[in-house]
């Protein structure tokens, strides 16, 4: 799918039609960044015993990780986009753990991954990021 395709099927949600103006290193960089912080408020929410703040950051979590996985492109690295698809397959399943088990470790596996992966991609030029 397409990044434009990608983006429309998105248009209603919030941020998200904001950027297609934006190129789509700086989109990545944009979803990584939330997809942090949406963990980290979803590890508040677990501790804080929060349901609805859970399912909201848990939810928005899921959706980022499923829009990066749509925007990999199928004509780029193969073994790099079936890699980035296991990692983002991977954490999907982690923050399902984390909410279903009250298993804040979890999260702070899918931080330590997705912060590892966000300084790979910020450390890549914007002329540079074809993979995804």
């Amino acid at each position: 799918m397409s990044h434009a395709a990608t983006l429309a099927a998105f248009a209603g949600a919030g941020p998200l039609a904001q950027a297609e103006a934006m190129s789509p290193h700086r989109q990545i960089e944009l979803l990584m960044g939330g997809l942090l912080t949406r963990v980290a408020r979803l590890r508040h929410a677990l501790r804080q015993a929060q349901p609805q703040a859970r399912r909201d950051d848990a939810d928005r979590a899921l959706a980022i990780l499923a829009y990066l996985r749509a925007i990999l492109d199928p004509r780029g690295d193969a073994e790099l986009v079936a890699r980035l698809d296991t990692l983002y397959r991977y954490c999907e399943s982690r923050i399902l753990v984390a909410c279903s088990q009250r298993d804040e470790s979890a999260l702070l596996e899918v931080t330590s991954l997705i912060t590892d992966i966000k300084q790979a991609w910020d450390g890549i030029a914007p002329n540079q990021a074809v993979a995804a």
